[in-house]
């Protein structure tokens, strides 16, 4: 796992009160692994952004609540 958190204009990624991590495994609330690659903050207010996985077998961008995790503005 990479040692570099995932920040991108400002935000950064944020799962527990802790920065999430490049090539971090997460399980989302159906119980399957992913390995979280990067991601896009909230471009406005109401948006709650995406973030970037992959299974190993192919990619994809879901929102982030999938792993309960949030993009939190200057953490």
């Amino acid at each position: 796992m990479s040692k570099y958190h995932i920040s991108k204009n400002g935000y950064t990624l944020m799962k527990n009160g802790e920065p999430v991590q490049v090539g971090q495994v997460l399980t989302c609330f159906r119980g399957e692994a992913y390995t979280i690659t990067g991601g896009n903050p909230p471009h406005k207010p109401s948006s709650q952004g995406k973030v970037w996985v992959t299974d190993g077998d192919w990619s994809q961008e879901l929102y982030p609540s999938v792993f309960e995790c949030k993009w939190v503005e200057g953490a």
